[in-house]
């Protein structure tokens, strides 16, 4: 009896043994199937500058959430996908120079996946080419600043499509809004397009490309015009042209005894006045170096108002003319003596560099170098009479010319 007793209480132990197993079985077929499932999910600009989020598609899901948030807000559901086999959906609704950032859950029935995996993307504002003119040696392009943005990309080439040969210049800073693409080849057609970027935790967000523009590239031409120390340029004596690395056609407009009265008026190259020279080259950039043959007997307000005249003649005849006005030489300290009215020249350059910034052109003292501890001409540069330089002085010129020329391209 004890024995059936014992079998019975065994049996009845193996039964509930196995009851327990097979509901513990059941609980976990029916618990959550994607509660440690998380979405693998990537984010990037489209051409037309909307977000496109992409994911890893899971074989268990019917459908997927996208969650989105703005830099500061919290999550919200931007999107449902009803469709399983869908692995992508592009964002139309977003802003530029906003951050978002998403992440995507699987959705079966009642059972999400966990929203561990996110992405992040920041379109910043398409960038506007405002105005792209052929120019020293190349085109200088404009653009509308973006005061967000860590940089600007432009890019070029000789068909507009960019098929091939493109190239790419990088310009950091959201300061600038304007460079200039150089050593291209002259008189042929270059298409232009800008785009900005915004570098975030060591990842780099594009804008759009902007709309293309083109412009035919022009072959950089440099004018010095002047007196008869700038007539030492091509002096067989000196050469002082040979000095300037400057690429591109070199020319010089200059005329000894010429002063800014005259300058316009003197028919010193055949009928041509200086002026209608400079003109007559369509340059590039011109640097002029006027004052020193009036300086002792004309105010220097009289010689700026003539400078003025110069130089707004020569922005209307040639527009996408660079100008920059060049500081009036020192003379030796004799010859100051000798002659009271050198002594305006520092007055002058004063005046000329205002003048030149309410013109919009450059103003380039290269004097410093010029000068000794006194002020006056040093005795290495000068040429004897304490005015004009020497061959030592037109290549110091020529170096220090170089140096600033390449620095506006």
């Amino acid at each position: 009896m004890k024995y059936f007793k014992k079998l019975f209480l065994m049996t009845l132990l193996c039964v509930l043994l196995s009851a327990l197993s097979a509901s513990a079985a059941a609980s976990a077929d029916t618990s959550d199937p994607l509660a440690d499932v998380s979405i693998d999910i990537s984010v990037k600009a489209t051409a037309s500058g909307y977000a496109k989020v992409s994911w890893k598609k899971y074989s268990k899901a019917s459908g997927y959430y996208i969650y989105r948030k703005a830099s500061g807000d919290s999550y919200q559901l931007a999107h449902t996908i009803e469709d399983a086999s869908t692995v992508s959906w592009t964002d139309k609704s977003i802003s530029t120079d906003v951050k978002y950032t998403y992440y995507v859950q699987a959705y079966s029935g009642d059972s999400v996946s966990a929203p561990k995996n996110t992405a992040s993307i920041l379109l910043p504002s398409k960038a506007v080419i405002s105005k792209l003119t052929p120019a020293a040696g190349g085109i200088k392009v404009k653009w509308k600043q973006n005061s967000v943005v860590t940089g600007y990309q432009i890019q070029y080439a000789q068909n507009r499509s960019f098929s091939s040969g493109k190239k790419t210049v990088t310009v950091k800073g959201s300061s600038n809004a304007s460079t200039s693409i150089t050593e291209l080849v002259p008189s042929k057609r270059y298409y232009v397009r800008i785009r900005s970027y915004k570098k975030i935790n060591g990842k780099t967000f594009y804008s759009a490309w902007s709309s293309v523009k083109s412009a035919v590239a022009k072959r950089k031409v440099t004018v010095f015009a002047g007196d008869s120390i700038t007539t030492g340029l091509y002096a067989s004596s000196y050469n002082g042209i040979s000095k300037i690395g400057i690429s591109g056609s070199l020319q010089v407009v200059a005329y000894t005894g010429i002063n800014t009265g005259n300058f316009q008026t003197k028919a010193a190259f055949g009928s041509l006045t200086c002026l209608s020279k400079i003109i007559s080259y369509n340059p590039t950039r011109v640097y002029i170096m006027l004052g020193m043959n009036e300086v002792e007997y004309v105010s220097p307000d009289t010689s700026v108002a003539n400078y003025k005249k110069i130089i707004q003649k020569i922005q209307s005849s040639c527009p996408n003319a660079d100008i920059v006005v060049l500081s009036v030489s020192p003379v030796s300290a004799s010859v100051a003596a000798r002659r009271k009215g050198f002594q305006q020249i520092s007055t002058l350059n004063s005046k000329l560099k205002s003048m030149a910034r309410k013109c919009g052109c450059r103003y380039y003292d290269f004097t410093a170098a010029f000068k000794d501890s006194s002020g006056y001409l040093k005795p290495e540069y000068s040429g004897g009479d304490g005015i004009h330089w020497n061959m030592k002085g037109y290549q110091k010129f020529g170096e220090l010319i170089t140096a600033y020329d390449s620095k506006l391209d």
